[in-house]
């Protein structure tokens, strides 16, 4: 049965290796080589009967405590399709806590009659390094052959079509987001040349691998040179007036722009980030748009002369 991780009807249910229990399988194979290879630098490379056999015997505890470490901070319920910095600490969190425990174990065994049972402190210590660095080393695999796979279900479950060269204006949160979320698809229409940023401190920089190439104001150059077939505003809590200025720009080049859905319908669930779209009057006035009663007001006003004052949008 496949887990969370995947997505039923993809190449990635197929795959072996993405399937949860293998995933256990791994971690131990991984957690037990690490404490094999902890050891040699503790006994000066040289393998002995002895030495093999202390740790032999200490693996099982060992192993036994550093998955339930794992597991009592939530790391086997990471999705790992959208790992995230905080997801990283978990890891680093259990390879801590482990650590401290046998290190504890080692204090308190000085004392009983279970001296074999005891870990040196470089053990320790290398074992942690190895033993947690090798199971990010895994997940990080396992995404790279996940996205692969979901990029290749996708484009035979569609038709390839032609990707437009594309600037994205804002190297902000957003923008990062919506090139993660268009590198993930196979199906995507976009092919993502650069960013542009009114902050002139990013230009030179890369976000999430794409080049800021400079400002708004290098959006008729940067449209002629590289061939840019369209715009993506993709600014965080971008303002009407911004906006408006953006979309006199490009239509004086002339090139078309569009929009990245707004924070407000990302987090209703609405969209995607990915679903850009055509700029909108909401857009240019920079809030949402005022929903009249239409009842109540048909009501108040009928049969009266009205004076109506100003002439803002809601009017």
């Amino acid at each position: 049965m496949p887990s969370s991780f995947e997505q039923p009807g993809t190449l990635t249910d197929k795959i072996w290796f993405l399937r949860r229990p293998t995933q256990f399988v791994l971690d131990i194979a991984v957690l037990s080589a690490a404490f094999f290879l902890a050891y040699l630098p503790a006994i000066n490379i040289r393998v002995t009967e002895f030495y093999s056999d202390i740790a032999i015997r200490q693996l099982p505890l060992v192993i036994f405590i550093q998955f339930s470490i794992l597991f009592l901070v939530g790391a086997y319920s990471i999705l790992w399709r959208y790992v995230s910095i905080e997801d990283l600490k978990v890891f680093l969190t259990a390879a801590i806590i482990s650590g401290l425990i046998l290190l504890a174990l080692r204090f308190l065994l000085s004392f009983t009659d279970f001296s074999l049972w005891q870990v040196p402190i470089s053990v320790i210590m290398i074992d942690t390094v190895l033993g947690f660095g090798g199971l990010l080393a895994l997940r990080v695999l396992r995404r790279f052959v996940y996205e692969i796979g979901d990029k290749g279900g996708t484009f035979r479950g569609s038709r390839r079509v032609k990707r437009k060269a594309a600037l994205l204006v804002g190297a902000g949160r957003m923008g990062a987001t919506l090139v993660k979320d268009l590198s993930n698809r196979g199906d995507a229409e976009l092919d993502i040349r650069g960013f542009v940023d009114d902050d002139g401190r990013k230009k030179g920089g890369s976000v999430s691998g794409i080049k800021v190439l400079g400002t708004t104001q290098d959006l008729a150059r940067l449209v002629d040179e590289i061939g840019i077939e369209q715009v993506v505003i993709a600014i965080d809590h971008a303002q009407g007036k911004d906006i408006r200025r953006i979309i006199g720009l490009c239509a004086s080049i002339p090139v078309k722009a569009q929009i990245v859905p707004s924070l407000n319908e990302i987090a209703h669930g609405r969209v995607s980030v990915s679903r850009v779209r055509d700029v909108q009057i909401e857009d240019l006035l920079g809030r949402d748009p005022v929903e009249l009663d239409d009842k109540n007001l048909h009501e108040f006003l009928t049969d009266k002369t009205v004076m109506v004052t100003g002439a803002g949008g809601s009017i």
